[in-house]
């Protein structure tokens, strides 16, 4: 049975905020009062009363069996609440091997709080093989009278070995599975040339320094919000930030501008080109920044716009992300750990994603020499940390077999 690996593993839930209202105690006093429409041992009788799997005739993937676990529905008056704690195990039916999966899970009225989804980026499943998906989700349900609480199950997405996709991409599933599994692919492509080319010793080398950089590097979060700030501190007026140059990225930035407050960087415009002879329909930018003690770190990444850009071959247009992105660091300030608002003092951002019509996408290769240093050493990617988790804990023999498989 295939396995995912926990640092490939990505779950993702929407809608699902604490609650913040005046009432959230009476509310949560309420939750522990709820019935329990179903526990433990009911078991795939459970599953098979209050999951609903929407899976097309035709679908890649089939459910064999439910691992319940700690799985439960409350109900109180007319609102429901689906604790899952489970493991799906499903099946390839598909007549190649399965790179990538996303599962959306909807309660019957896609009432706030009702929906959420799970991906499982970087699988190595091949046809008729099983693997297991694990699901830990909240979920909320108003129930009107005489209704029962009920949890849809449907496949957004499904990523083969040769990029191909399939499924309703209503969470944009294959943009996500896709970039995800490039990098995937060459950071194993890389690690496999090392150990190729400089032997044991160097991929052992390669896997330390991984370590060693991601132990030093400052914990920061990038956090957007659409509107409001949270510090008061003047903003300065519009100031140009610089953009990395990459010369095979298809979009290149002509000019950019922002205003800084603190840790905060209010809407940040660019202006862009697409270089490319393809429509552009999705950009990222990634960003870089410096705080005011002259440390450099990666930030995270932002889609460059609310919607689709739509850009045509050597079109250019304004992409302006209407909030604020505010960046802190998690450090340990008298034995606890805390966030640490970031003081800016500069930016640099970069194309970090590109997407264009026909679904294909352009991301920069950290192992291109035209790649800038920054990006090549100050991001580290889910796989790069795997395989270095995997060289720390089972040694070097593990990790050389986990490259040949």
């Amino acid at each position: 049975m295939k396995k995912p690996d926990n640092l490939r593993w990505r779950m993702s839930t929407r809608n699902n905020r604490p609650l913040t209202r005046p009432g959230a105690r009476l509310a949560l006093l309420a939750l522990l009062c709820l019935t329990p429409l179903f526990g433990q041992s009911e078991g795939a009788a459970a599953a098979a009363k209050y999951l609903k799997f929407e899976f097309p005739a035709s679908s890649p993937v089939r459910l064999v069996n439910t691992d319940w676990g700690r799985s439960r529905v409350l109900q109180r008056g007319s609102a429901a609440t689906a604790e899952l704690h489970l493991v799906l195990h499903l099946e390839n039916r598909a007549t190649q091997p399965i790179h990538g999966l996303t599962l959306l899970f909807v309660t019957q009225d896609f009432a706030p709080g009702g929906k959420a989804s799970i991906s499982l980026p970087g699988l190595r499943v091949a046809p008729g093989e099983t693997f297991p998906a694990k699901v830990d989700l909240r979920l909320l349900q108003p129930i009107a009278a005489g209704g029962e609480p009920r949890v849809a199950v449907r496949l957004d997405g499904v990523l083969f070995e040769d990029l191909s996709f399939t499924g309703d991409n209503t969470l944009n599933s294959r943009r996500l599975l896709s970039a995800l599994e490039l990098e995937i692919q060459r950071d194993r492509r890389h690690a496999r040339e090392l150990l190729q080319a400089g032997g044991r010793e160097a991929l052992a080398r390669e896997m330390r320094e991984i370590l060693a950089r991601r132990e030093q590097s400052p914990r920061v979060d990038l956090q957007w919000a659409r509107r409001g700030r949270a510090t008061t501190s003047p903003a300065s007026e519009p100031v140009r930030f610089a953009f990395l140059n990459m010369p095979d990225s298809p979009l290149r930035p002509l000019d950019a501008s922002v205003r800084i407050a603190a840790n905060e960087a209010i809407e940040p415009t660019v202006r862009v080109r697409n270089l490319s002879s393809r429509e552009i329909r999705y950009a990222e930018i990634g960003w870089i920044i410096r705080d005011l003690s002259g440390r450099e770190f990666y930030a995270g990444t932002l889609p460059a716009s609310d919607g689709e850009i739509a850009l045509g071959p050597s079109g250019e247009t304004v992409v302006r992300q209407q909030g604020v992105l505010r960046f802190s660091e998690r450090r340990n300030v008298n034995g606890r750990m805390e966030e640490v608002p970031v003081q800016l003092g500069e930016m640099v951002g970069y194309v970090s994603q590109v997407q264009f019509a026909d679904g294909s996408i352009w991301m920069p290769n950290r192992y291109q020499a035209s790649t800038p240093e920054a990006i090549r050493t100050l991001r580290l990617s889910p796989e790069q940390q795997r395989l270095a988790s995997l060289y720390a804990r089972q040694g070097l023999d593990a990790l050389v077999k986990d490259l040949r498989n």
